[in-house]
């Protein structure tokens, strides 16, 4: 089996557990995000939008592990990120090792953008993280459904 093959079972294994972990895992949203949405359902149809988000091509997934996407949301590009972390949440974690705490956040594709620049999550970039609860979008979704 040669490296690259090695790479895209690996980048495959990443994005079974990305994709099971979207569909039920907590999500985060960015305080701009929640600011620029009308209401609690506009709330929960972009979070039932991420959860069944699968749009994903060489422009957003460039390495197959299913760890971002985008989308045009009533005129916004809205974005979502998967970061792995270690237990304690202090730095990063192989997504592969079963102890990674995998962090789902919903965003402004700006608010992404401004912290690539920033190098860090600032007050001056308006990016507070606040818990979304995943089984109320569940459960909304069921009712779609």
């Amino acid at each position: 089996m040669d490296a690259e093959q090695v790479d895209l079972e690996r980048a495959a294994k990443i994005a079974a557990l990305n994709d099971k972990f979207r569909s039920s895992g907590n999500v985060h949203v960015t305080k701009s995000l929640l600011d620029n949405i009308s209401g609690f359902y506009e709330f929960v149809s972009i979070g039932i939008t991420v959860r069944k988000f699968d749009s994903f091509n060489i422009d957003n997934d460039a390495y197959g592990e299913h760890d971002l996407g985008t989308f045009d949301w009533n005129g916004k590009k809205i974005m979502w990120k998967i970061d792995y972390y270690d237990q304690a949440l202090t730095g990063w974690c192989d997504p592969l090792d079963p102890k990674c705490r995998r962090v789902l956040t919903i965003m402004l594709a700006s608010d992404y953008y401004a912290r690539q620049c920033l190098g860090a999550v600032t007050a001056a970039s308006k990016l507070y993280f606040t818990p979304y609860n995943a089984s109320l979008a569940n459960r909304a979704y069921r009712l779609r459904a």
